[in-house]
């Protein structure tokens, strides 16, 4: 049985290694990109069964772009953004299903594994 797959993305390499490494501790592979463009590449040629993005992405575009791509893309991933800060269209993403989960930055691996044991077993 093979690891499921999670795409983490942020542009902060402290937190995106942490994020994947706590994901890869629950059981899950982790697959890393920094920006919305690496993303979309991973989200075009890989399946994921989540998606756990950071909302403030500095290579351009937002967490929520790259929420949008993965429900495009592969409507079955889970779609989790986390922020240090929620943004102001949060309510709005959430009501919507866009964001499925939010992650307020710092979180620990407890509330990680409370989402991510949503998903179905391969």
């Amino acid at each position: 049985m093979s690891a499921l797959p999670v795409l983490v993305v942020d542009d902060d390499p402290f937190v995106r290694r942490s994020t994947a490494s706590a994901t890869r501790a629950l059981g899950f592979q982790a697959v890393e990109a920094k920006s919305t463009e690496e993303a979309r590449f991973v989200l075009a040629g890989h399946r994921v069964s989540a998606v756990v993005s950071d909302y403030d992405l500095m290579n351009g575009g937002t967490g929520l772009d790259v929420l949008e791509l993965a429900e495009a893309n592969q409507p079955a991933a889970l779609r989790v953004l986390m922020s240090g800060n929620p943004p102001p269209g949060l309510p709005l993403a959430l009501g919507s299903g866009l964001v499925q989960h939010f992650l307020l930055k710092p979180f620990g691996i407890a509330e990680l594994r409370q989402i991510l044991r949503q998903l179905p077993a391969d």
